[in-house]
């Protein structure tokens, strides 16, 4: 399996990682860890730092004063590109959380989405390729003719 997409334990310079404050932090991160297969990567006083694959972060802090506090509807878009697929997320969120996503979901542009919403209303948007013979043909094309710089 690709690199990036085994749960790593690396201390590196993260290029994008989402950090809420959350109003239970043992519910969340319960809730990230049995439903959509985080690790718990560290915990110190007043944070715990989660991981799921490489750029796939996320820190969470309990309220704090001075800390804004929950944000519901805030959310944040993870890229997945291989790996085990988000049929298998999915599934494992609906076993644990049945009511935090409508399920998978294909866009009109090509990719396949899994929209949750936590336990504090943050929502979290996984999404990956469809594989290149169940693409929209069309859409494609839309897209390379609407470019204004020449790609090809």
């Amino acid at each position: 399996m690709d690199d990036d997409f085994t749960i790593t334990r690396d201390i590196y310079p993260m290029p994008a990682f989402l950090t809420l404050t959350v109003s239970d932090l043992e519910r969340s991160v319960r809730w990230y860890t049995e439903g959509l297969d985080f690790v718990e990567l560290a915990r110190m006083p007043q944070l715990v730092h989660l991981r799921r694959f490489r750029n796939q972060d996320i820190l969470l802090f309990p309220p704090h004063p001075g800390r804004p506090g929950p944000d519901a509807g805030a959310g944040w878009s993870f890229s997945l590109q291989g790996g085990p697929g988000l049929p298998t997320l999915a599934q494992r969120l609906a076993a644990h959380a049945p009511d935090a996503s409508a399920g998978l979901q294909r866009m009109p542009w090509n990719v396949d989405e899994l929209r949750c919403t936590d336990p504090d209303g943050y929502a979290i948007v996984f999404t990956e390729r469809v594989p290149e013979d169940e693409m929209d043909q069309a859409f494609s094309a839309a897209v390379l003719a609407s470019l204004t710089v020449d790609i090809l």
